[in-house]
């Protein structure tokens, strides 16, 4: 089911509904869905005491004019009710390979799986996911988590005040830096709060239950000594993080960690295998190619069904629509901006571009809509995804002031704490920021902000053209500069810029 109309089936569901479409799931548990709950160490208890199901195709349930037919195709359908016993989500977590591994049926971004317990105890684990949790319920451990990859909040931190917490997330570099910045959260609203590392080579708490003997009594050996040793020493060295460091170090160098390829291959070398979390900026002189070039990216990465959000406060959707299919016909966008195509050949690049579509939202940004608005609407696709996306922002500089963006004197320090809010906001959901701005090294340099906020800038220069006969820009020869490179080095890459066919490609 497309996202838009999961949103708005999801204002018509009602708390009776979602116990009928639970109801038919539990009724569909499989031979398969009971070996995958096995081997994921639940037991048969707790799947009833949960009313854990399944939906291995169709279930074709209705409310009243709308349906779901198969959004949570061959996954574990998992309720959570809130403190009356009601049923307030579903989540879907796949048994194969598919992405993303966890879908929400509503996008209840506020709840926790399990939140009875912050009723009911005054110390609370907060796990990574929610199999970790019933593991520990499993074992009268009060446990919770968030439903999905959604990003722990403010609005979470203020559940928890009054509990100690003891945070136990994934054991890699992902889960130690958000331990490390819910903790941070937690702690300034004075909340105890310590962070349980696990063992090594153990990815999070139910591969430990899986493959250790004797896992709950090394868990609670593992709780006991994280409080003796937070109590010896308040503030924790870089020891507890050798282990999560040298994982992660293994992770690249057996080629499991990779980017999202930008479409560029020099370009993806250069990157260190493409783009990663972090804020890339491409700068260059006003109609040097920028948003050519990021949305030819853009449709590459959603291509290969990663999900892309391209926040555009520059050109209209429509603008950008016909930039990609000009250039999947091969054609100027010119040409479709004009109408002079044949209106099949049009329909037939649409039907191309459908296939990448359904990875890709625009954001067509009016020019008084603040940022604040921009990144609401972000989040809120975010929560539908259940993955990180890569999210294009297209033009910071045409990005309006608000007062609720707090006391600027100039436009150079609006555009830093922009770029400051987006860098903070990549490492949140974990996806590459890629903004334009317009600058050039030596009349309009970037503001000193923006440049310290970026892991990488970009400059793109055209160099040289090729004209046709009626006076048009046929090709350009462009260069690619990286200014800027947190993790790797400097250096330029040629590119050519074909206007007849509106694509970017390597200079042979």
């Amino acid at each position: 089911m497309p996202a838009n109309e999961r949103i708005s089936l999801a204002k018509t569901l009602t708390s009776d509904d979602l116990e009928r479409i639970a109801s038919s799931c539990q009724k569909q548990l499989t031979d398969e869905a009971m070996y995958y709950l096995e081997s994921r160490r639940i037991y048969p208890k707790t799947i009833e005491q949960f009313g854990i199901g399944f939906q291995s195709a169709k279930i074709g349930f209705a409310a009243e004019s709308n349906s779901i037919a198969d959004y949570f195709e061959n996954r574990i359908v998992i309720p959570v009710r809130n403190g009356e016993g009601k049923i307030t989500e579903l989540v879907g977590r796949a048994i194969d390979q598919r992405e993303p591994k966890y879908k929400l049926l509503l996008g209840n971004e506020e709840a926790f799986f399990n939140e009875t317990e912050l009723d009911e105890s005054d110390e609370v684990i907060l796990c990574n996911n929610i199999f970790d949790t019933l593991i520990l319920i499993q074992e009268d451990l009060p446990a919770i988590c968030l439903q999905t990859s959604v990003s722990f909040k403010a609005v979470h931190a203020q559940r928890l005040i009054g509990k100690r917490v003891l945070i136990c997330l994934g054991n890699d570099e992902t889960g130690l830096r958000e331990s490390a910045r819910i903790e941070n959260l937690l702690r300034e609203l004075d909340i105890e709060t310590y962070i349980v590392h696990l063992p090594e080579n153990i990815r999070d708490i139910n591969d430990m239950f899986v493959n250790f003997e004797e896992p709950l009594a090394r868990f609670l050996d593992l709780l006991n000594a994280t409080i003796e040793q937070a109590m010896l020493e308040p503030i924790a060295s870089d020891f507890r993080n050798i282990i999560v460091f040298n994982e992660e170090y293994m992770k690249r160098f057996r080629g499991l960690v990779s980017g999202v390829s930008s479409g560029l291959e020099s370009l993806d070398r250069a990157l260190l295998g493409g783009f990663r979390s972090g804020l890339y900026i491409i700068t260059g002189t006003t109609a040097s190619g920028k948003t050519l070039l990021m949305k030819q990216m853009a449709d590459h990465i959603a291509s290969g069904q990663t999900p892309v959000i391209y926040v555009s406060y520059d050109l209209t959707a429509f603008e950008l629509w016909a930039r990609s299919i000009a250039r999947i016909l091969g054609k100027a966008t010119h040409e479709v901006l004009n109408g002079n195509l044949v209106p099949e050949s049009v329909f037939e690049a649409n039907q191309t571009y459908h296939q990448l579509s359904q990875s890709m939202w625009t954001l067509e940004m009016p020019f008084d809509s603040s940022i604040q608005y921009a990144l609401a609407q972000v989040e809120k696709i975010l929560l539908t995804l259940g993955r990180p996306p890569v999210v294009f922002i297209d033009n910071l500089q045409r990005i309006p002031y608000s007062r609720r963006d707090g006391e600027v004197q100039s436009a150079a320090q609006f555009q830093a704490m922009m770029a400051y809010r987006f860098k903070e906001l990549s490492r949140e959901w974990q996806c590459p920021f890629i903004c334009s701005i317009p600058a050039e090294r030596q009349e309009h340099p970037l503001p000193i902000g923006v440049e310290a906020a970026a892991d990488v800038i970009m400059e793109l220069r055209r160099e040289s053209d090729k004209h046709t006969t009626a006076g048009r820009d046929a090709q350009s020869t462009m260069s690619l500069t990286l200014l800027k490179h947190r993790n790797g080095a400097l250096g330029t890459l040629q590119l050519n810029c074909n206007h007849s066919r509106t694509l970017f490609t390597a200079a042979p």
